[in-house]
């Protein structure tokens, strides 16, 4: 699984394609993408409608989305909070990735400067997916 906190407003949300070209890519192979819509860091619209409506429409997004969640502080949604006491890992900015592996350990994590697509992450998707 390849999580990511997402945001509709924010200077990265052209990851939003690139997400959608791993999943296009590794999906038939069993890899999961997750975005996970945040307003931690006030660049997501207000309402679960507006981020579905923008993602379809903008990006064509067919990867799984959740719910507006919050990421970080003491309102984290839990998956967040494990990995922050497990791993001391919390995202500190949008599109912020997570690469999960078979076990429900994690494997890498990646900064919102790491696109997608970039050859460390492919990498690390494969070795998950056992090439």
């Amino acid at each position: 699984m390849l999580i990511s906190n997402t945001a509709s407003k924010c200077g990265f949300t052209g990851q939003y394609e690139g997400l959608q070209k791993l999943y296009d890519k590794f999906k038939d192979r069993g890899l999961v993408v997750i975005g996970i819509p945040s307003s931690n860091f006030r660049q997501e619209f207000k309402e679960n409608n507006d981020v579905k409506e923008f993602c379809e429409v903008n990006f064509r997004i067919n990867f799984p989305m959740t719910e507006i969640t919050n990421v970080i502080g003491k309102e984290a949604h839990p998956f967040y909070q494990w990995l922050d006491n497990k791993y001391n890992y919390k995202p500190r900015w949008n599109f912020s990735k997570v690469l999960i592996d078979a076990d429900g350990s994690v494997k890498e994590t990646f900064g919102t400067t790491i696109r997608p697509t970039s050859q460390t992450i492919q990498t690390s998707i494969l070795e998950v997916l056992g090439k």
